[in-house]
């Protein structure tokens, strides 16, 4: 009888000694993350970027908090003219990844590769890809796997698709949302639509 009670023990102590090493792993992921974030903020460089792709149970599912998406954005300042000539860049990297098969097979070289690269769908952080110029209106712009946090949307998101970020790096590093009401996100948010 002592023994089922010793037994009984050592399995509600070992139970409770899982769930604080979880509790604590998570805690410390989480810290871990918030530095990061943070450092990124303050080293990045503020820009407007277009979403391309999220996946759709976000769009749908108001409870999801966040999801994978790929974002297009530009080192260029923010303006009118390049929000909408993103909108359009956007729209067109789109209907590259539905395409089919042999329609890409006929495009120029350098857009059969951005077409590729749009159909490793798989999210990959601080992964980005240079778009091409037959495809960037003139502006230099990348497409960027990154995190997409509901909290950070702007009002009007899902009709827009346009977001403040901060980015660092040029051909490599990271991209992050800008809470919506975020000063810096207010300035480019004004910018894009003087």
């Amino acid at each position: 009888m002592s023994w089922l009670i010793v037994g009984g023990l050592v399995c509600v102590g070992l139970f409770v000694l899982m769930l604080v090493v979880i509790f604590a792993a998570l805690y410390i992921w989480g810290t871990l993350i918030e530095r990061k974030e943070k450092r990124i903020r303050e080293s990045g460089q503020p820009v407007l970027a277009v979403i391309v792709m999220v996946n759709p149970q976000f769009v749908r599912d108001e409870e999801m908090a966040m999801a994978p998406a790929l974002a297009l954005y530009s080192l260029d300042p923010p303006s009118a003219t390049l929000a909408a000539d993103m909108a359009e860049t956007a729209a067109e990297l789109f209907s590259l990844y539905t395409a089919e098969p042999s329609k890409i097979a006929s495009l120029p070289t350098a857009v059969r590769q951005i077409a590729e690269r749009l159909k490793d769908d798989g999210y990959q952080e601080n992964r980005r890809t240079r778009v091409p110029r037959e495809m960037s209106q003139g502006h230099v712009l990348y497409i960027a796997d990154m995190i997409l946090r509901r909290r950070y949307l702007p009002e009007g998101f899902m009709f827009s698709k346009h977001m403040a970020c901060v980015v660092t790096g040029q051909d490599e590093g990271q991209i992050l949302p800008l809470e919506a009401d975020d000063e810096i996100a207010q300035q480019i948010f004004e910018s894009a639509q003087s």
